[in-house]
């Protein structure tokens, strides 16, 4: 039978080696014709017939009647059958699939061209098929015609090329079944592959792109930033990711996460469409412009808490009654500020997603006690999530101190009497930690402006025909911005954010690997805190026990490696510092005044006031050991508030 039959007078459908093969055969054949047209010996023509009897792929003759007068042993061996059975058959008893009037156009072919190569199929004795490629050279020896036929079995051929039909075809199946556009651009731009999403993301139909070419398809696309990208991967063969926005010919704008891979072809593009996105970011900012107005212009002081009353956001008005710039309160806690009773009688109502209420409850302020008590009507409003747990705290409050006062005017005065000589006795410490927190605030806020204000002269410097040097203005953009990083990092060290965030586990990794890369140590952290949050107060104390003696390490141990572990144990939580540096003797070093000794006594004053465990373990030479240990039996915080 003779399936997916073709030809060609070239021979580009036979494999190379065939073809090189099936002319050597005619070659050593037509030497043999040569031998008997020339009455050479015996012995040379034998020789001759030996070798291609022994040919590994199967060779026969055949005459215009198509009966076969010659097989060699591969034929034999191919077919199953023997020489003499096939010396009795025709080339129509192996392929009887074969129309004998296309087995005639094939012999006038073969005649007309002197070699033909095609693929058929042949039956063995036993009945199975097999798909061979044919090299066919046509002959005349005395006065006659002949066929000279080389077959070579290419069953494993056809299985590979099926399978590579099949896995292309699973693999195009997968690409135009993809959400995400999938488009193959050739060298000259022309689109060779799209599938249905990328067709959709350019508002066309595959049909009409196919076969098209981008310039064709979007005049003027020369001049856009994603052609640009296109080009520079087509050009420069290296991948390239981008966010880019495209204008089509009816005016609307997309907006694209592309990305661009060189292939063989020309260029794979992986595009996803995140116009909504972009749409939705501008919503959102539109919004948040809104809620910005709001908080910025309320009469009343609005708050917005996180689940475990941390500041997100105040309102302009709660900052200025408290004094703070707005942007000293995200990331504190409401009651690390401002500790009060309120807590507790909010936490019925935060266990039972309730709003909670009350009208001129009294605060004093505790950082500006001077102030007196004053008056608030308060309303806290739980918001919830999806999943119907509390997300968010909306604190409102409204400053009633006037009517309270002119109802009270006589209670108010002992009041604020008996407060001021409460203060007496804290002012000078008061009033120092307020003037420091004021000068961190302003001195932030002023560097920020001036770093802004002189990169904007440094960009309005950039290409101009100024004379004058600008290293005098680069040398200032350098000290301003290291000014206002040594201010952020003591923002950071008088509160670091991560504490009240992440927990202490993340907050001591960050201290460690921030004064590693500082002082150049190698250092090492291990942790197992396996409740997870702890009481912020002992969580602060401990970090600022570890804060301290990495503070000693760096200015006094001299240290190349330094270790710290935190864990939960029997005892509590444990705490470890370690260096190898050069040591010091603790009993001299108590006995001392200066800066390290306040060191060892700020930490052993925190540690006690946690009502816990203080060790030093040091010689000279041999590195030193900080070791504390927290009581936690009554100091885990609350799971369920933190989960």
């Amino acid at each position: 039978m003779l399936t997916g039959f073709y030809y060609s007078p070239e021979g580009d459908v036979i494999e190379e080696v065939l073809i090189n093969h099936a002319l050597a055969l005619f070659v050593i054949w037509g030497a043999a014709l040569f031998i008997i047209i020339n009455k050479q010996t015996k012995e040379k023509l034998q020789f001759t017939q030996f070798a291609i009897d022994r040919s590994g792929d199967a060779a026969f003759w055949m005459g215009p009647d198509d009966q076969f007068i010659y097989v060699n042993e591969a034929t034999c061996r191919s077919l199953g059958y023997s020489r003499e059975e096939l010396l009795q058959m025709t080339i129509y008893d192996i392929d009887p699939g074969l129309p004998r009037e296309i087995g005639e156009s094939l012999w006038q072919q073969i005649k007309e061209n002197k070699y033909l190569s095609f693929e058929a199929t042949h039956r063995r004795k036993d009945g199975t098929v097999f798909p061979v490629a044919i090299m066919s050279i046509y002959l005349e020896f005395q006065g006659k015609d002949y066929a000279c036929q080389f077959a070579r079995d290419i069953t494993e051929r056809k299985q590979a090329v099926s399978a590579m039909e099949k896995s292309e075809k699973r693999l195009r199946q997968l690409l135009d079944e993809m959400l995400e556009g999938c488009m193959i651009i050739g060298f000259d731009w022309t689109y060779l592959y799209i599938n249905d999403a990328a067709a959709s993301h350019v508002y066309k139909r595959r049909a009409e792109l196919i076969g098209r070419t981008m310039p064709e398809m979007y005049p003027g696309v020369e001049r856009s930033e994603i052609f640009a990208a296109y080009r520079r991967v087509m050009e420069q063969r290296k991948p390239e990711r981008l966010d880019v926005s495209f204008t089509f010919p009816d005016g609307a704008i997309g907006w694209y996460e592309i990305s661009v891979q060189p292939v063989p072809e020309g260029i794979f593009v992986l595009s996803l469409d995140i116009t909504e996105r972009m749409n939705s970011g501008r919503r959102i900012r539109e919004q948040a412009r809104l809620l910005d107005l709001i908080f910025r212009h309320s009469l009343d002081s609005i708050v917005l808490l996180d689940k475990d009353y941390n500041f997100i956001r105040v309102s302009e008005s709660y900052a200025k009654v408290c004094q703070r710039e707005v942007s000293a309160f995200p990331g504190h806690n409401h009651f690390d500020f401002y500790p009060s009773a309120l807590e507790q009688e909010m936490e019925p109502f935060r266990r039972e997603k309730k709003i909670f209420g009350r009208l001129a409850r009294p605060f004093v302020f505790p950082d500006h006690p001077e102030w007196g008590t004053m008056y608030w009507d308060l309303g806290l409003v739980p918001i919830l999530d999806q999943t119907g747990e509390i997300e968010l705290f909306l604190f409102t409050l409204k400053d009633v101190t006037g009517q309270v006062r002119a109802e009270e005017k006589s209670l108010e005065y002992i009041t604020q009497l008996k407060a001021l000589s409460r203060r007496m006795l804290t002012v000078q410490e008061e009033e120092r930690r307020a003037i420091a927190r004021e000068l961190h605030d302003e001195i932030g806020q002023g560097l920020t402006a001036v770093k802004i204000r002189l990169q904007a002269m440094e960009l309005t410097c950039q290409g101009c025909e100024l004379t004058f040097s600008t290293d005098n203005l680069h040398e200032a953009l350098r000290t301003a911005g290291a000014l206002l990083e040594q201010v952020r990092n003591l923002s950071l060290n008088l509160r670091p954010l991560q504490l009240d965030d992440l927990g202490l586990a993340v907050a001591l990794r960050s201290l460690i690997m921030r004064d590693a890369a500082t002082a150049g140590w190698i250092a090492h952290f291990d942790e197992d805190l396996s409740a997870g949050r702890y009481d912020s107060n002992l969580e602060l104390a401990c970090y600022r026990v570890a804060q301290e003696a990495l503070t000693n390490v760096m200015r006094h141990a001299g240290a190349t490696e330094v270790w710290m572990s935190v864990r939960r144990s029997d005892q509590g939580l444990r705490l470890t510092v370690r260096d190898n540096g050069r040591g010091f003797d603790p009993a001299s070093a108590r006995s001392a005044t200066g800066r390290s000794h306040l060191g060892l006594l700020g930490m052993e004053e925190r540690i006690k006031n946690m009502a816990g465990q203080f060790e030093i373990g040091a010689r000279r030479g041999e590195g030193t050991v900080v070791q504390a240990i927290f009581p936690i039996a009554t100091a885990i915080a609350d799971q369920a508030g933190l989960a």
